[in-house]
């Protein structure tokens, strides 16, 4: 029957996962976490060419057909990144054509090359040697639903980029707050285990989703994976889940840690990380020296802004679902969007876009045990790619490259209006709370199923506190 199919696949699913995270907790701590890192970038060269070369093996592979139509052979790829470097063979390639838009990448438009459909499938861009047990899938809400499994390797590797943070920004020893979510999205999982690895264990794990009546599997299944984390020996909580709409008990416990003089680490994305700031302004909680690592979408003035007024320090992340971990950022980035680019793990070359000020970014795969095989993929984000000349622990392993202003220039059309992501990102962070009170955070877009018309709501944050008693919506 579907529904037992169904049933038997997520059980499948999660016992896959299970055995992943368990693998992976268990594997002996590295003395040096960040030792591969350094390995990475000394023979980045070496397997990136590797990775090239598997695909363009293949006659009906992608990136054979678009190496060919370039009259590009494998031997001129080793010739340019050999003589030129990478980057900079890179640059060639997307020059002669050997790219991937990201509207292709996803499935929303097909491939087309001087004016040739290029078929494709997701086995093209697989690569054998970055398989693994636990899966990560992208929401789909960007077009087709990309889905990957992640092997030990790269979780073992991802580990020496939150060693790097950890020791970049003196962490150790401080409580540590998470905001999340809980399953599907496994990566709250797989951070607590590698910040409990790396000496710096999850206090609290405040969850949002609370009252989704289809959820409950989710987090039956997640406190299953952290009952066997802890069986194991590993320091993880179990999730709190917040009621809805309200960040009080988040900004509370940021607040009692900075009363006993050990201000907090709170990691969350950025929208989450807002409304917590806000909140504790709101309720004069004292959450100064708190450090807000923040990730998930690009970190506006407007949000970091907030966050500064409560007296929080500020450090973004950059992750994609198509290249996982991008970027950093030193405790030298303190003022707009800024990280350093993870060198070792990718490579992005840029172009400029049609609208003034605005970069497309290229990006490609370097790790042997990446999930896919990607050259120069668009992101969907625009920024500045530039050299980094700060001294700290990310340019001291070769991270010599600073990714900033960081935004995505993806559009959003109704009723026959486009706008661009970054005029609805003003809208909802500058001039709806201007207009109605509230803060950045607050105001969403939400698209609700059987509606003839998109519906915007302003759903986050509704209460007496900011002036509303209900949810008020309009319909464009």
């Amino acid at each position: 029957m579907p529904g037992e199919d169904s049933a038997l696949h997520a059980a499948r699913y999660y016992a896959r996962m299970a055995l992943g995270l368990a693998g992976y907790q268990l594997s002996p701590r590295q003395p040096d976490p960040a030792a591969l890192i350094r390995e990475q970038m000394r023979c980045r060269e070496r397997r990136f060419l590797k990775l090239a070369n598997h695909a363009l093996r293949q006659p009906e592979n992608l990136y054979r057909k678009l190496f060919d139509m370039a009259g590009c052979t494998y031997a001129d790829l080793e010739n340019s990144v050999t003589r030129h470097g990478l980057r900079a063979a890179l640059d060639s390639l997307l020059e002669a054509g050997v790219y991937v838009r990201h509207a292709e990448f996803r499935g929303r438009e097909p491939v087309i090359r001087s004016g040739r459909e290029i078929p494709w499938s997701a086995s093209d861009i697989a690569n054998p040697w970055g398989r693994g047990l636990v899966e990560h899938s992208s929401s789909g809400s960007t077009g087709s639903r990309l889905t990957s499994s992640l092997s030990r390797k790269i979780f073992l590797h991802r580990e020496g980029y939150e060693h790097l943070s950890i020791r970049e920004h003196g962490l150790l020893g401080r409580p540590r707050v998470m905001v999340t979510s809980v399953l599907p999205s496994a990566w709250p999982l797989r951070f607590t285990i590698s910040w409990d690895r790396l000496g710096s264990p999850v206090h609290r794990w405040f969850a949002l989703g609370a009252g989704e009546s289809r959820a409950w599997h989710y987090t039956a299944a997640t406190r299953f994976m952290v009952a066997q984390s802890r069986g194991l020996g590993g320091r993880v909580p179990y999730p709190e889940f917040l009621p809805a709409n309200d960040f009080t008990p988040v900004a509370a416990c940021l607040a009692e840690f900075k009363r006993q003089g050990m201000p907090a680490i709170l990691r969350a994305t950025a929208s989450p990380a807002t409304r917590i700031a806000a909140r504790a302004l709101e309720s004069g909680l004292d959450i100064a020296g708190t450090q807000f690592s923040v990730s998930g979408e690009p970190l506006s003035d407007a949000k970091r802004a907030l966050m500064e007024s409560a007296g929080a320090r500020v450090f973004p992340q950059y992750h994609s679902a198509e290249f996982g971990t991008m970027g950093y950022s030193c405790r030298h980035m303190t003022t707009g969007n800024c990280v350093h680019l993870a060198q070792d793990a990718m490579m992005l070359v840029t172009r400029p876009r049609s609208e003034p000020g605005q970069n497309a970014l290229f990006g490609t795969n370097l790790l042997p045990y990446a999930p896919r095989i990607l050259i120069n993929v668009e992101v969907d984000d625009s920024a500045v790619v530039e050299p980094a000349t700060c001294d700290c622990e990310f340019s001291r392993v070769g991270f010599d490259l600073q990714v900033r202003d960081i935004f995505s220039y993806g559009k959003v059309t109704g009723q026959g209006i486009t706008l661009e992501a970054i005029d609805i990102l003003k809208l909802l962070e500058v001039d709806l709370p201007a207009r109605f009170g509230g803060a950045p955070g607050d105001f969403q877009l939400a698209e609700l199923e059987g509606e003839s018309q998109t519906e915007t709501l302003r759903r986050p944050a509704v209460g007496p506190h900011m002036g509303f008693h209900r949810r008020p919506s309009r319909r464009d």
